[in-house]
């Protein structure tokens, strides 16, 4: 197991497409966590936000310093992997913060 000292969080916000909820699943589960892992982010939180006018999904992130973050998200890896992210999802955005060991939005 690895152990890092999280500098960043990555928060992608969306709301599962009802036809794509399996080919989701099977994403998320053996693809896209696996190879966030192996460029160096990792996945800490899945929140399910069950009331209000908020995205049902909060997918969290963390990654330790700013030159990883910026390599990945800058990467055509990042970029195939959001994009089919976002095949089985609506309501789509991202957002990158300064890690806080709390919830955050």
């Amino acid at each position: 197991m690895t152990s890092i000292v999280p500098r960043y969080r990555v928060l992608l916000k969306y709301n599962i497409h009802p036809e794509h909820q399996d080919r989701y699943y099977r994403y998320m589960i053996a693809e896209l966590v696996p190879q966030m892992r192996k460029l160096g982010m990792y996945m800490i939180y899945a929140w399910n936000v069950a009331y209000g006018p908020y995205p049902e999904r909060q997918v969290e992130f963390v990654c330790e310093d700013k030159y990883t973050l910026k390599t990945i998200l800058e990467g055509d890896e990042w970029a195939k992997a959001e994009a089919y992210l976002q095949e089985y999802t609506t309501q789509y955005s991202r957002k990158i913060v300064h890690f806080q060991n709390r919830f955050q939005f």
